[in-house]
């Protein structure tokens, strides 16, 4: 099923003309908001028919072992409310490029494996995610005014009681090459997020929807505590930036504390700057790409650039909360899908 806006000229028209055999069905989700992707994927799930689904994005090449891992993986677990494969760029013609490969690496080979690995909610990405279709229905599918419906959607999984699992099965996907590209898509990424946060944080759920301790340690430690990293990232330099400047000047009584806030700080930073390279070593090793491990050293300067996108994001979470802001694909041209064998 190819899933199309209605007013989608361009998107229709080739669709016409690259999807015309019948094992294509395209569904014309209906104008009006809000005009997301979740809302998109909730209207047309009434539509399929099969026992499992899988969200796949217009862009993505998914290896051709992906539908059999999965299904597999729901045969042996039948706890399983979703299974997530694993997510790779397969372009790195800019710097951004390189950023976004190496985010990846770290994100998909090594952090939501190891959180499936301990059974706490997965924050799921956009795309590659298989469902029973049971399970969707009777969580009630994706949010249509999250603009980040994959990560509420890990959480709402776990508050049905249902697991969430990593394949070694890996899709391709086109990264940002531009700022202009990158920053739109992040902003999205982290309103959502927010949007999220705030979900866990508001009100109190029905006792049986209710997430265990060690699940909101989890949830609140990779996504409000994430978001809040970005957002006070900046103020961390300004911390350190005083702090440096009063132990030069030497004023007596605040030279103490700027040098505890200095060696607070610094130790802060190399923390989560060695736990970042730790796995993006990791994960860079497991995708092949140990070249790009240079760009390690740039992790403070894309953390900058993240931060600029999250306070962006916070003023658009009051103007404009479901404003969806599509990202343009078909922009990079050195796309370089592996070839051979599934992964095993």
């Amino acid at each position: 099923m190819i899933l199309l806006e209605a007013d989608d000229a361009e998107s229709h028209a080739a669709v016409l003309h690259h999807a015309r055999s019948p094992i294509f069905e395209p569904i014309v989700v209906p104008p009006g908001g809000p005009r997301t992707k979740p809302k998109a994927l909730t209207y047309a799930l009434p539509f399929s028919r099969g026992d499992l689904i899988v969200v796949f994005d217009a862009e993505d090449r998914p290896e051709p072992d992906q539908l059999r891992k999965a299904a597999a993986a729901f045969r042996e677990r039948p706890d399983l409310g979703c299974v997530q494969a694993r997510l790779r760029p397969d372009n790195a013609g800019s710097w951004f490029a390189k950023m976004f490969t190496l985010e990846y690496a770290a994100n998909f080979e090594i952090l939501l494996p190891a959180l499936a690995a301990l059974r706490v909610p997965l924050p799921l990405g956009g795309t590659s995610n298989h469902f029973p279709r049971r399970v969707l229905e009777k969580v009630g599918a994706w949010d249509p005014y999250n603009v980040t419906e994959d990560a509420d959607l890990g959480i709402r999984l776990a508050r049905f009681g249902y697991q969430s699992a990593t394949i070694l099965s890996r899709t391709y996907e086109e990264a940002p090459v531009t700022f202009r590209q990158w920053l739109p898509q992040r902003r999205r990424w982290i309103k959502g997020w927010m949007q999220t946060a705030i979900l866990c944080l508001a009100g109190r759920a029905p006792a049986a929807l209710r997430l265990s301790r060690r699940e909101n340690l989890a949830v609140h430690g990779i996504i409000t505590a994430g978001v809040l990293g970005l957002l006070f990232y900046p103020l961390s330099f300004l911390v350190i930036g005083s702090a440096v400047l009063a132990i030069i000047r030497d004023d007596g009584p605040t030279t103490l504390l700027a040098s505890v806030l200095l060696g607070v700080n610094l130790i802060n930073l190399a923390a989560i700057l060695t736990a970042a390279a730790i796995s993006g070593l990791r994960g860079l090793r497991a995708t092949g790409a140990l070249h790009l491990a240079g760009l390690i050293l740039l992790l403070p300067a894309y953390w900058a650039l993240m931060s600029l996108a999250a306070w962006q994001a916070l003023f658009q979470l009051f103007r404009a909360p479901s404003k969806w802001e599509k990202t343009p694909h078909g922009v990079a041209r050195d796309r370089r899908t592996p070839i051979g064998p599934p992964s095993c």
